[in-house]
């Protein structure tokens, strides 16, 4: 994800040809905001390095 996002890419298309000819690690993009799912394709956007994996906006710890 890290690396993803600071390479400027915001989106991973998943489709046949992606889940044939590479490893595709679905419990990790599993985890991303699915933006479209049409037959047997899959459009994830990758969160930014501020959010997590889940999508959600990661909040840094108190540190009182």
């Amino acid at each position: 994800q890290r690396v993803l996002s600071r390479r400027g890419v915001d989106y991973i298309l998943v489709g046949p040809q992606e889940r044939n000819g590479f490893m595709v690690d679905r419990n990790a993009i599993g985890r991303w905001p699915i933006v479209l799912a049409t037959g047997s394709y899959e459009l994830y956007r990758v969160p930014t390095a501020n959010e997590k994996g889940d999508g959600q906006t990661a909040v840094a710890p108190d540190r009182r």
